[in-house]
């Protein structure tokens, strides 16, 4: 794929997560949350998320590689060099960072995603904001 092929697919994912953004101001009741849980256990960060069919899902960027486990359901997933997948329980995702990708839920499902702790940070919030990142990695500059 080339830079230009893998842009117009970002551009195409950014209009999608924007729309929904759009349909949720204009309408509150279109938003869905499925606050994940959290687990923190010898040196990882585990979190689970429970997302119900019907449900249109845009993933955060990780900053680093993880794993993640689809444990229940099944799931249309198209990521941002153009594969698009069905994944359906039990799988595993070796998830690259910088990745991004859009969820089309057909069952409801259960997924989970396991990221390495070395520093044993328990707070949900200050550990995504480790690896979480706003914008794609080859765009951020000097983070």
């Amino acid at each position: 794929m080339n830079v230009m092929q893998k842009k117009a697919i970002r551009n195409w994912i950014g209009s999608v997560e924007d729309g929904m953004k759009e349909a949720v101001e204009k309408n509150p009741d279109n938003e869905v949350v499925m606050p994940p849980q959290h687990h923190v256990w010898g040196g990882m960060f585990v979190r689970e998320l429970f997302m119900p069919a019907g449900a249109v899902i845009v993933s955060k960027i990780h900053k680093v590689d993880h794993l993640t486990f689809v444990l229940e359901g099944e799931a249309e997933v198209i990521d941002e060099f153009g594969s698009a997948e069905v994944y359906t329980a039990p799988s595993l995702i070796k998830t690259p960072a910088g990745m991004k990708r859009i969820l089309r839920i057909k069952t409801d499902s259960r997924w989970m995603t396991v990221h390495l702790n070395p520093d044993g940070i328990e707070d949900a919030d200050e550990f995504e904001k480790h690896i979480i990142s706003p914008t794609h990695l080859d765009l951020l500059e000097g983070e």
